[in-house]
């Protein structure tokens, strides 16, 4: 979109990090001025997605995954918006869509008036 920096960069399925990784290679991790920023709800994957950062000289100061799942409690909800979000969906999680009712009611869902089915 023609950016040469972002505020900070989120993936919401981040796995082992590599968008997260493949944007800081594109734009140049300089040109993320907050940080990066995902979240991961299968453990070990979690642990390598913070590995990797450290492995790709992302300092730890400029990094916060988080450990949990992002359609149900998502980690960085009060954080400012983000410029860049990168992600693919998480096609191994099981949603619960419908058959929980309580995600009508979450604000990044209720707009639609009806959640993706399980």
């Amino acid at each position: 979109m023609g950016k040469t920096e972002v505020n900070k960069v989120y993936d919401p399925a981040c796995g082992s990090g590599s968008l997260l990784l493949k944007f800081a290679k594109v734009l140049g991790k300089e040109n993320v001025r907050q940080g990066f920023f995902g979240q991961e709800i299968n453990l070990t994957t979690y642990n390598l997605a913070r590995i990797n950062m450290f492995l790709h000289d992302i300092n730890y100061e400029s990094f916060d995954i988080a450990l949990g799942d992002t359609l149900i409690d998502p980690a960085h909800w009060d954080e400012e918006p983000f410029e860049a979000i990168v992600s693919n969906p998480p096609y191994s999680l099981n949603w619960e869509g419908d058959s929980n009712p309580l995600l009508i009611n979450d604000p990044r869902f209720a707009p639609a008036g009806v959640l993706a089915p399980k």
